[in-house]
């Protein structure tokens, strides 16, 4: 009967080790997701710029008469991506601060590499 027990105490014990690997390896790569993907609901008249920079913590640089997201939330694009902006699924063609949401839109912006071939 011990013998019974020492082998079913084994077995729990590795399965409950299995397991706590297993939620630290999902959790490192949700966190390491959200660092990259910020998303948030339109609100109408205000423009997707405005809501970003008053719902997060955002660095921009202006260029051109452009202004450029570099940094939100304390995640800074490198020197080989940009913060790239959506409307639902699609990425759009306007600019972030000219782009007036509606209360319907899911604004969306995700880190993407920059592609360097022509």
């Amino acid at each position: 009967m011990k013998k019974y027990i020492g082998i079913i105490s084994a077995i729990l014990i590795i399965l409950a080790f299995g397991f706590w690997a297993y939620k630290l390896e999902v959790f490192e790569s949700s966190s390491e997701q959200v660092n990259k993907v910020i998303q948030y609901k339109g609100d109408d008249g205000k423009t997707a710029l405005e809501l970003l920079k008053a719902n997060f913590t955002t660095e921009t640089q202006q260029s051109g008469g452009v202004e450029t997201v570099v940094s939100i939330s304390g995640k800074k694009a490198s020197a080989n991506e940009y913060w790239a902006f959506f409307v639902g699924e699609i990425e759009s063609s306007s600019l972030s601060s000219s782009y007036i949401t509606k209360t319907t839109d899911v604004i969306r912006w995700e880190l993407k590499p920059v592609n360097t071939q022509l």
